[in-house]
């Protein structure tokens, strides 16, 4: 079903069984799969592609050359920006921004309000915290979970199943091995 004030650019393809909101603007290009929901006021930019049974919140904008796994959650008002990948099963929360590319694994979780810059790759099943900043060439290993408030330098390595606390704040140029434990 799409509801009123939706605009659809040439080219798009839309799946089976949507639910598109109010005031929706799809860009040329983009594709859409089965069974997905997007919310009112959703901004979507070319060549964007949205997995099956995705759920986009209200007031999102996705820019150009993204991609949304199946079963993802994109939160109200999020920022996803160009050549963003998003795995498979993924959550991210409201107001977070993820910045130019960027790979967020399968089973992944970025926290409200959580900004995530150029150049991250966030492995599958890794836990971002909510108000977490992670800044730009940094590489999160699978299971590694970064604590809410907490800050991670540029060019950082987190190894699989590291632990961040909360308010953690990581300088540059850092490697944290796997299983470590930072408070």
């Amino acid at each position: 079903m799409i509801k009123d004030n939706t605009n659809i650019g040439g080219g798009t393809a839309i799946g089976d069984n949507e639910v598109i909101g109010n005031n929706v603007c799809i860009s040329n290009g983009a594709s859409i799969g089965d069974n997905a929901e997007i919310g009112e006021k959703v901004k979507i930019c070319d060549n964007v592609s949205i997995g099956d049974n995705a759920v986009i919140g209200h007031s999102p904008n996705i820019s150009n050359n993204a991609s949304i796994g199946n079963n993802a959650e994109i939160g109200e008002n999020a920022n996803i920006c160009d050549n963003i990948s998003i795995g498979n099963n993924a959550d991210i929360g409201h107001n977070a921004k993820i910045y130019n590319n960027a790979n967020i694994g399968n089973n992944a979780s970025i926290g409200e309000n959580a900004d995530i810059c150029d150049n991250v790759n966030i492995g599958n099943s890794a836990s971002i915290g909510h108000n977490a900043v992670i800044r730009g060439c940094v590489c999160i290993g699978i299971n590694a979970e970064i604590g809410e408030n907490a800050v991670i330098g540029d060019n950082v390595r987190i190894g699989e199943n590291a632990n961040i606390g909360a308010n953690a704040k990581i300088g540059e140029n850092v490697f944290i091995g796997e299983g470590s434990n930072l408070a």
